[in-house]
């Protein structure tokens, strides 16, 4: 079968060194935050990418919230690809193909991107590179897999993200169909995608009503976003508007001051220049 290819960019960093300043001991507290991605756009909806954190405002259920960690737009991040190979994407396969490079073409020099494949197992098929520079590799990966692992690879996929530095996301593309025979189960990936804080992602295609449930939980939990695409023919423009989200928006964090109750709390972020719009990647979350 002919296998369709993922181009994927590659580049030779140069080696740094980083002189650690001398820092007084300091005493911290682990604590749970809450993160929201934000795209802010003018009146014309271009992209406005030069505010500070002093230029938000952050509301819990209209309770104003102290921001306690900040991600500026235009700061490099690391995206992880997970594509489901499994025997029910064939049908998709050329256009998700097609997206994923649209993808890696709307990425900046500074960013980076990692490619894994899972159907019963899970395949890392390129490790992390820079998206936009440097020799082209060819990386070949064919809808041909037999079961699907679904919770099993988001377990994984959490873990994974989670050793990397600085800004990060998941971006999936799936069916979110789950074959039996196997021993992750939705509470685990959603518990584990919870505890890393780190938005999730999902291209879902073909998905009936209770996988595309399980993937909205999933990118609600994490701050991130599920979309379903109509037709394979939206796939490269779904594609291209999570990776131009990724590198426009801003990470905004902040430490809810209520325990946990399981109730829907609503965040809301603005900006002190009110004639901007404000886009979230997510309206609140659910408290557990």
């Amino acid at each position: 079968m002919k296998l369709a290819r993922l181009a994927v960019i590659l580049v030779a960093l140069p080696a740094t060194v980083v002189v650690a300043a001398q820092q007084e001991f300091q005493l911290k507290v682990n604590v749970s935050l809450v993160s929201v991605d934000v795209g802010v756009y003018d009146r014309k909806g271009e992209s406005v990418t030069t505010l500070k954190q002093d230029d938000f405002l952050v509301y819990e259920d209209d309770q104003p919230q102290e921001i306690r960690a900040f991600e500026p737009s235009g700061v490099a991040f690391n995206a992880l690809l997970v594509v489901d190979r499994s025997g029910s994407m064939r049908g998709a396969w050329d256009s998700m193909v097609n997206g994923l490079n649209r993808f890696m073409d709307v990425l900046r020099v500074q960013d980076r991107v990692a490619i894994a494949a899972f159907d019963s197992d899970i395949e890392m098929v390129s490790k992390w590179r820079s998206a936009r520079s440097g020799r082209q590799e060819q990386v070949g990966i064919a809808p041909d897999g037999r079961g699907t692992d679904f919770y099993g690879t988001m377990v994984w996929a959490a873990g994974y993200i989670k050793g990397e530095k600085g800004r990060k996301g998941v971006v999936v593309f799936t069916d979110g169909q789950q074959s039996g025979g196997y021993n992750d189960s939705l509470d685990r990936a959603i518990e584990r995608v919870r505890q890393v804080n780190v938005p999730f992602y999902f291209v879902g295609y073909n998905t009936n009503p209770k996988s595309a449930s399980e993937l909205k939980q999933l990118a609600e939990v994490s701050g991130g976003r599920a979309f379903f695409p109509r037709a394979v023919e939206e796939l490269v423009g779904v594609y291209e508007q999570i990776g131009r989200d990724l590198g426009r928006a801003y990470s905004i964090s902040y430490a809810s001051p209520k325990p946990p109750d399981g109730k829907f709390r609503k965040i809301q972020v603005r900006t002190l220049d009110v004639r901007l719009k404000v886009a979230q990647s997510r309206d609140g979350y659910y408290a557990r």
